[in-house]
């Protein structure tokens, strides 16, 4: 009876250990194909795949290298949980047919982006905030990745989470996704969505989303210091200092909402200026019936939602409170694109104040490298030849460096630029 049971073990321990090598294999496998897939766009390496008896695979230390650059983007841990060892074998199987697992959870953990302009050009505009956060910022609107310099980042890491489970025999997809990015926001979604006609083909994914309709969503914002950095580099940028600066966005803000047809209302206007003063969490509420499509909403369109689909807000722990945007007709486009300077606009502070009046934004002007000495105590805005750009006002110039004072979270900050580090170098008074 020993030997029997001993025999049992045995052969359980090499199957084991036989699917714990398969599974590493196809996930080396799958690593070596997406590899192969990327290389016109830089170099993949990772440090190798681990396989826990839980159900999770783990990829250690992925490494991108973008071609024509020196830094790269760096994931510690690329987590994939099935739930169980039976589970991820099954999902192996699927992701190898090019079917979508019925259930799975993603972490990529510590993600680590450098800010350089060329990684700037492959995300596009990045907002990590509320809708139009950088509206009224003159040249940070729109907001770009590599202007994360400017406000004292020279990089940023990511944590993200994706959890899906299909349910409802096939028929519901509940989805969960969470983005923090350090010393900037983070974001926590949740949808249920009804899947019509469904397809488990990964190719198919997409548009299957976007003819899925929005059942129930929720969705949390959360400001790590990013609103507190941009309210500051705008309002210097802009000559506004503080709350004047405030007034001027949120004139900008609504005239984004007017150029969408909406309005936002008192309530929601009141809590957002809130939101600015004191930046925190803001949680957003969704149980639209009928459920609306959720293809009508893409990247371009997603400000359409609070004009088509019932919602509620709550800021910290308050009480909930409808999201009220009203519809209106959005101002006429000009026939012609102006050339010149921007007219003062009227502005109206969100209490219904007297207007106030703002003219265009001080010019900046493209100067040689080497003669930067001659412009101490004037604003600089420079890029440097790895794509880096620093903006803050010129203290000292030495031989070989520029001394710039850089507002930060922490307050005004001395860095050295080297001079021949220099590709382009812009300043106003």
């Amino acid at each position: 009876m020993k030997r029997i049971v001993l025999g049992v073990m045995i052969i359980l321990m090499i199957g084991l250990i036989s699917g714990y090598f398969w599974l590493s294999r196809q996930f080396e496998q799958q690593l070596v194909s997406y590899a192969s897939q990327v290389s016109p766009h830089g170099r993949l390496t990772w440090d190798g795949v681990a396989i826990k008896p839980s159900g999770q695979a783990t990829v250690r230390r992925l490494r991108f290298q973008p071609h024509g650059s020196r830094d790269q983007i760096i994931l510690d841990e690329l987590i994939l949980d099935a739930g169980g060892l039976g589970a991820l074998l099954q999902v192996t199987r699927q992701l190898d047919n090019g079917l979508l697992p019925p259930r799975l959870r993603i972490s990529a953990r510590s993600l680590n982006v450098p800010v350089n302009r060329q990684i700037s050009d492959w995300i596009g505009p990045f907002n990590p905030g509320l809708p139009f956060a950088s509206a009224g910022c003159g040249d940070f609107d729109p907001f770009l990745f590599y202007h994360l310099g400017d406000i004292g980042l020279i990089g940023t890491t990511l944590n993200l989470l994706v959890d899906y489970r299909i349910v409802n025999e096939g028929n519901d997809l509940d989805l969960r996704l969470v983005i923090s990015a350090s010393q900037l926001t983070e974001s926590n979604t949740h949808l249920r969505l009804g899947l019509n006609d469904p397809s488990r083909n990964i190719r198919e994914v997409p548009s299957t989303l976007g003819r899925s309709h929005l059942l129930t969503g929720n969705f949390t914002f959360t400001d790590l210091g990013f609103y507190e950095r941009l309210m500051a580099l705008c309002a210097e940028h802009t000559d506004r200092p503080g709350e004047e600066y405030i007034n001027h966005h949120i004139n900008a803000w609504l005239q984004r909402w007017a150029e969408r047809g909406l309005e936002p209302g008192r309530i929601p206007l009141v809590a957002y200026r809130h939101f600015l003063l004191q930046p925190g969490s803001v949680t957003f509420t969704a149980e639209p019936d009928p459920a609306p499509i959720l293809g009508a909403f893409d990247r371009a369109h997603f400000t359409r939602l609070p004009g088509e689909v019932s919602m509620r807000f709550a800021v910290e722990d308050g009480a909930p409170v409808e999201l009220a945007f009203a519809r209106v007709d959005p101002p006429p486009e000009p026939l012609i694109t102006p050339v010149t300077e921007p007219e003062p606009i009227e502005e109206v502070t969100p209490e219904e104040d007297p207007a106030i009046a703002a003219g265009p934004s001080p010019q900046w002007e493209l100067i040689e490298a080497n003669e930067i000495g001659h412009y101490i105590d004037h604003r600089a805005n420079i890029l440097t030849v790895d794509g880096t750009r620093f903006r803050g006002r010129i203290l000292e110039v030495e031989e070989d460096a520029v001394y710039l004072s850089i507002q930060t979270r922490q307050g005004l900050l001395m860095r050295p630029v080297s001079i021949r580090s220099i590709a382009e170098v812009q300043v106003r008074k």
